[in-house]
């Protein structure tokens, strides 16, 4: 039986301490390689990748979400195995009414 140790965030031996980006561009910069892996693998149904304030956000066809986000889960490649959170937005717009928002971690 493996004993449970707590790691106090920065106390990792081996690992630089955590550090908070400076100067990140609004738009723009290195997108997160998982973007060319999707477009890759389901094609059409990645509508876009962007790169806003260093995190990289991939828009989908709302109708393949699970085989994109079951992929991302069960391909060793990716392992994104967090959901940070779950969110919307309202545009008020009959043409497209709301978005869906899944911030996903590896």
């Amino acid at each position: 039986m493996s004993v449970f140790q707590v790691i106090q965030a920065g106390t990792a031996p081996n690992l630089p301490a955590p550090a908070t980006p400076k100067n990140v561009p609004h738009r723009g910069g290195a997108a997160n390689p998982s973007g060319e892996a999707l477009r890759a693998q389901f094609g059409a149904a990645i509508a876009r990748v962007d790169v806003v304030w260093g995190e990289t956000a991939v828009t989908i066809d709302g109708s393949r979400a699970l085989d994109i986000v079951r992929w991302l889960h069960d391909d060793a490649s990716q392992s994104y195995e967090y959901l940070v959170d779950v969110t919307a937005v309202e545009f008020r717009d009959p043409d497209q009414p709301m978005e869906m928002i899944w911030h996903l971690r590896s």
